[in-house]
């Protein structure tokens, strides 16, 4: 079992703003910076200056420390980054206080006048930032650099204990499911370098915010776990693609022994060895950021024929059959079905939408028309 010990302090504002360059914010479990909004920024500074309670910051000591583009960082943070980010970006100006931003009255009363120019309703600090509440209400300005931020510190030389504290944490603020099964060092290891350093999707057109292309690679790796193909995919339920994602790392709070590591690490070796050239085909075919893979369904669909075409051993298409595909399905959008030919009709199914990006018959329609048409048993003129 993992040792693990926890202790409570107490930072001011002012020296987490001073030790920010020694915390670690993206760990690799931790989620995308920025997700807050502007609003929930400047509700977040509201309870500070106001002097409500805010959560704990939860921070791993690292022991020694990692290096991080020549600094050493001394702390990992688990949870708590999008408040370090709102403190750090309401202290260096990046935006101010919220239009409507108002003291507490006992809190107001206690603050000295400002001049009379900036006495203003209904707050005489509403959209001000930091750099102002220095220069003309010092008091305050010093009332939020001492107010007292609670802080846990987790100290374990376990990462996977890290990673469940942080995911049982953000149950609250719930995680997305590609950020829930993108856990364990493994899936890490492995995944990471070839979203980021390889560029597997390079022809996605849509973004990898919050780990789309993590969680996309996983459920490609499940489709090759269970034998998918055009003519039959699984539902992609959720408990499903959790349980796969979990088979590659270890329950909380054990380790695998050299062999057990070694038998997960192959599996997951075999399954890539699947994946990989496939998507590297659709980068061979497509364009960067292609417009055809707008969605993560239509390239799942794609990805489908291209595997198809593969295990055929049928010669890649150039991306002109694809692109003809649309342009050719567009064109019959709107027209009456009695001037539509069979071939034509069951085309309009690929048009339409997946009910439910987990059904996988829907999936399977809609790759094997796209299949038909690629290779030549469907037309549409």
């Amino acid at each position: 079992m993992s040792h693990i010990m926890i202790k409570r302090v107490s930072w001011t504002v002012a020296e987490l703003l001073r030790s920010i360059q020694v915390f670690q914010l993206d760990p690799g479990y931790q989620r995308e910076g920025g997700i807050w909004t502007r609003d929930r920024q400047q509700l977040f500074i509201d309870s500070i200056l106001n002097g409500f309670d805010v959560p704990p910051l939860y921070l791993h000591r690292l022991q020694p420390p990692e290096f991080v583009d020549d600094v050493a960082s001394t702390y990992a943070v688990i949870d708590g980054r999008q408040r370090l980010e709102a403190l750090t970006g309401f202290a260096n100006d990046g935006y101010g206080l919220s239009s409507d931003f108002r003291l507490l009255e006992e809190v107001e009363e206690a603050q000295p006048a400002l001049t009379e120019e900036l006495a203003l309703p209904p707050s005489r600090y509403a959209g001000m930032r930091f750099g102002e509440l220095k220069q003309y209400s010092t008091s305050l300005a010093y009332r939020y650099l001492d107010y007292h931020f609670p802080v846990t510190i987790v100290e374990t030389e376990d990462p996977d204990v890290i990673e469940e504290l942080f995911f049982r944490l953000n149950e609250g603020v719930p995680l997305t499911s590609a950020e829930k099964r993108s856990r364990g060092a493994l899936l890490r290891e492995v995944v990471l370098p070839l979203i980021h350093e390889e560029e597997i999707f390079r022809a996605a057109r849509f973004r990898s915010k919050r780990r789309t292309h993590e969680d996309l690679l996983i459920r490609l790796l499940y489709l090759a776990d269970v034998g998918a193909s055009v003519y039959e995919v699984p539902d992609l339920k959720k408990r499903a693609l959790d349980d796969f994602a979990a088979s590659f790392r270890p329950a909380l709070g054990q380790t695998w022994n050299a062999p057990q590591e070694a038998q997960v690490r192959g599996r997951l070796d075999s399954l890539l060895s699947q994946t990989v050239p496939v998507l590297k085909a659709m980068n061979d075919t497509f364009h960067p950021g292609d417009s055809l893979l707008s969605t993560v369904n239509s390239y799942t669909a794609h990805y489908l024929v291209i595997q198809e075409l593969m295990t055929k051993g049928s010669s890649l298409p150039a991306r002109q059959p694809f692109e003809r595909f649309a342009e050719e399905l567009a064109s019959l959008r709107g027209l009456p079905e009695e001037d539509l030919s069979d071939d034509q009709v069951e085309a309009l199914d690929f048009a339409a939408p997946i009910q439910g990006s987990t059904t996988g018959s829907y999936f399977s329609r809609k790759a094997t028309i796209l299949y038909r048409y690629i290779v030549g048993d469907l037309k549409l003129r």
